[in-house]
């Protein structure tokens, strides 16, 4: 009967001592449930009791699963007039809650029977059966119990994370904490170490410093000693020179009493052939008439090149031959040494008497020569001169060079004869013999065997370069080039080129000269068909040193002609070795030497030519290959130099000047590759003593281009060629203004500096000023490549403001400083011309202070300043 649904009563009173008890066994139950309350899921309410569908007040079933907070969730309760209470209609159950219910109800009675014989139940069950006016047990058992677990369990999760948060927030703490005082120690550290450093940093500053100035004095105290000891030893010198002289002198006089008689000497000069021949040539009187360079030698002196002498003139030595013979006594005494004398023996008037007049004598040959050595020598002068040194070997011209450098043995051997020839006679025969070696002449004077000449330079030269001799000895004794019936390369390769000095002398000199040149041509291509490059080298700077020895040398290789008449072979097998090996990519042997030959042999083309072959070098001017491969950016830098050099050369010539600055026709309006390639190595990085060489050469070649005003018009139409000019002011000016170290130490240096920057503001003046209307400065700089000239305004804004107003560094010396000044009024001119009125106003007050300071100045200082005699501020 317990389990019937028939014992509901719908009239349930509930007073307030049931609702008292009614809480207080709640409180009871919860109190109990919640301490054996586990972290477990919360079993499943059991499902709701079936309702008697008669009963006239419908019931509501609750649910279980409510939250207590949801008052939404909650049914209406009304008290009805007859004392009960009633629900009301509810909002309508979610789909959650309509799920849950439906899930209750489908259950069936026995699982709910499972929740009955549970202890914790049983007080529950009582104390609702005491009750005539409780609710059904399906409508109040378990309602509150499920949110109450969930509460509490929810409670005692945040709690252990809110436990582990402060547990790691203590422990980020305290790592902070360790961290701090780390970095704390380590800040103290690191301040007490940058302490110390910075005071050994000081002390080592201080002991630099006085080192320095130990060393500087050290440098000055040596500097002075070693001036000392040059001049010292410069003076030694002089003295050692003078008694060197005098030495010699003594050893002339000595040397007349072992000499043969002057008859004989006389006539073994007369008799002796000269080792040069001297056979007159069909153009003896052709070479360098009138000052133009057509072969042959001078009419106006006709002698072998030496050390010129001055001689006496006939006039003079006239009564020389119309005195008397002396007397015997005479003769006697003279025999002995001139103007020495025994100190150990009693002197006598008669020796003191023919010493004076021996000394008076010699004194007056002296004065005879001193007289003559402002005139013009005189013909029958010339002819005794010419009987003297017939005994000396002839000079050629590459030695000669070489004892012009100061070979001071040769200069005393060449003035003995001098000293012989007027010498005093000692013996009867040499005083019987003078009239004879007086009176002698020579009726003709031979001219200078310029025939003979090619084979001695060539002989002097290839056995200096042995590599040459075993050149023509293996590859060149295939040809047969004769020279007068004479093979000059032989099988045994001894021949070539030495016959040539030995049989040309009947041949005129344009046909050896002709002869040789062709061979040495046909040489060339021999060699590089066998690459053999360091022969080759020496072959070509054999026909350099011809070409700056002998006349017409230039025309004749120019004359050449290949299978084309416009390339003469000399220049087309100069292209080939360029082409061929000179690319900075190929790698041959001994590559410099023959880079350098080859540019030598082409500088010396342009030296002593005529303008009909000078033409022919066009060729050379206007090829696109060549250039751009010796100006390539791999090349070293004395190539590029040797390269500027040439270019330079060429530039001299006009017919070659407006081939240089021809447009290709496939090129832009006014771009010139030439110029555009030449003008970017004015301001690339490279350094060195070489690079700086070669810009100055490029400065050359360019004011050498410009020197007409056609020419320089192309030029200034460049837009690359301004730009790089005013770079390369600035990269001279800056370093003076900046102190750089190299001119702090030496300050001679600037010297060359501002004689480099004199010459480009020069040319950058004519470049802009040159044409009517002038070049529009700003404009050309405002349309410079950004590539290369990034900036260009304001650079050439600092670079001519500085030379324009800045005051000169205080370390420059005064000569410097006056250098300098000369070419302020240029830059100063090319400023105003860019910038005027108030931004040329604000550049002068850069360099000079404000205007507000001006009216201190004193008058006297203005003055002062202005006339240039304003005392240093030192």
């Amino acid at each position: 009967m317990a389990d019937s649904d028939d014992f509901l009563f719908d009239d349930v009173e509930l007073d307030d001592t049931t609702l008292a008890a009614l809480d207080e066994a709640e409180k009871t139950y919860f109190s109990k449930t919640s301490t054996g309350v586990h972290l477990t899921t919360p079993p499943t309410p059991p499902p709701a009791k079936r309702l008697k569908t008669a009963h006239r007040v419908a019931t509501r079933q609750i649910d279980q699963t409510a939250s207590l907070d949801n008052v939404e969730d909650l049914p209406d309760i009304s008290i009805q007039e007859d004392g009960t209470y009633g629900l009301g209609p509810t909002p309508p159950d979610s789909d959650m809650r309509r799920r849950l219910g439906e899930s209750v109800t489908s259950q069936e009675r026995p699982v709910r029977q499972e929740y009955s014989p549970r202890p914790a139940r049983a007080p529950y069950a009582s104390n609702v059966a005491s009750s005539s006016h409780a609710k059904p047990q399906s409508a109040r058992t378990l309602a509150p119990i499920l949110p109450t677990r969930y509460v509490q369990h929810e409670q005692q999760i945040g709690m252990g994370e809110l436990q582990k948060q402060i547990e790691e927030l203590q422990r980020q703490q305290a790592q902070m904490q360790a961290e701090l005082k780390q970095a704390v120690d380590a800040r103290l550290t690191k301040e007490g170490e940058v302490s110390v450093l910075r005071k050994a940093m000081e002390k080592t500053s201080r002991d630099h410093s006085a080192e320095l100035s130990k060393l500087r004095a050290a440098k000055e105290e040596a500097d002075a000693k070693q001036r000392k000891t040059q001049q010292a030893m410069r003076e030694e010198m002089e003295s050692l020179k003078t008694q060197f002289i005098f030495k010699q002198q003594e050893q002339l006089s000595a040397m007349p009493s072992l000499k043969a008689p002057s008859s004989v000497r006389s006539k073994k000069i007369a008799n002796m052939p000269s080792s040069t021949p001297l056979h007159p040539l069909s153009q003896a009187g052709a070479w360098n008439r009138d000052g133009s360079n057509v072969a042959g030698p001078s009419n106006k002196i006709f002698e072998t090149p030496r050390r010129p002498r001055h001689l006496p003139s006939t006039q003079r030595l006239t009564p020389k031959r119309l005195q008397p013979p002396k007397s015997p006594e005479k003769m006697r005494q003279s025999a002995l040494l001139p103007g020495f004398e025994n100190a150990f023996m009693p002197s006598s008037p008669v020796a003191k008497t023919q010493i004076q007049s021996d000394r008076k004598g010699k004194q007056k040959a002296i004065d005879l020569l001193k007289d003559d050595s402002d005139g013009v020598v005189e013909r029958d002068g010339l002819d005794l001169w010419e009987r003297a040194d017939a005994v000396i070997p002839p000079f050629p011209l590459a030695r000669a060079a070489r004892s012009e450098a100061g070979d001071m043995d040769v200069d005393i051997q060449s003035a003995r004869p001098t000293e012989v020839l007027f010498d005093v006679p000692m013996t009867d025969e040499v005083a019987a013999d003078v009239p004879l070696v007086v009176e002698e002449r020579l009726d003709d004077v031979k001219p200078f065997d310029w025939s003979a000449e090619v084979g001695t330079c060539s002989v002097d030269f290839s056995s200096a370069h042995v590599e040459l001799r075993l050149a023509v000895k293996d590859r060149v004794y295939t040809y047969g080039y004769l020279v007068n019936g004479t093979d000059l390369a032989g099988p045994d390769g001894s021949q070539f080129p030495s016959d040539t000095a030995n049989n040309t002398a009947s041949v005129p000199f344009h046909e050896v000269l002709e002869t040789v040149l062709c061979a040495f041509i046909d040489m060339i291509y021999v060699l590089m068909s066998a690459n053999l490059i360091p022969p080759l080298a020496t072959l070509l700077d054999l026909i350099t040193l011809l070409d700056f020895s002998l006349p017409n040398v230039s025309n004749v290789l120019l004359a050449q002609q290949s299978e084309d008449p416009d390339r003469p072979t000399i220049l087309v097998h100069l292209k080939a070795i360029i082409t061929q090996y000179l690319r900075p990519a190929v790698q041959v042997e001994e590559k410099m030497l023959l880079a350098r030959g080859t540019i030598g042999l082409l500088e010396a083309l342009c030296w002593n030519v005529s303008e009909e072959s000078i033409t022919r070098m066009s060729v050379i001017a206007s090829d696109s290959d060549m250039i751009p491969i010796l100006l390539d950016r791999s090349q070293p830098d004395d190539v590029l130099s040797q390269t500027i050099r040439f270019l330079a050369l060429l530039a001299t010539h006009d017919a070659l000047r407006r081939v240089l600055l021809t447009v290709p026709p496939d090129a832009p309006a006014n771009t010139i590759p030439l110029v555009e390639r030449t003008s970017t190595y004015l301001v690339d990085q490279r350094e060195g003593p070489e690079a700086d060489y070669s810009r100055t050469l490029l400065i050359c070649f360019f004011g050498t281009l410009a020197t007409t005003i056609d020419c320089a018009s192309i030029l200034a139409a460049s837009p690359v060629l301004v730009p790089a000019l005013i770079s390369y002011v600035a990269n001279l000016v800056s370093p003076i203004w900046e102190d750089d170290k190299k001119y702090l130490d030496n300050p001679s240096l600037a010297d060359c500096v501002i004689r480099t920057l004199g010459d480009t503001l020069c040319l950058l003046h004519h470049l802009v000023f040159s044409t009517q209307p002038p070049l529009d400065l700003l404009l050309k700089l405002q349309q410079a490549p950004p590539r290369y000239f990034n900036g260009a305004n304001h650079v050439f804004i600092v670079a001519f403001g500085r030379l324009s107003y800045a005051d000169p560094p205080s370390w420059m010396n005064k000569t410097t400083v006056i250098a300098l000044e000369r070419v302020i009024d240029m830059a100063k001119d090319l400023l105003e011309h860019v910038v005027d009125g108030p931004e040329g106003d604000a550049i002068w007050e850069v360099y000079q202070g404000n205007f507000d300071n001006a009216s201190e100045t004193d008058e006297g200082d203005m003055e002062a300043q202005l006339l240039g005699t304003a005392p240093s501020g030192d």
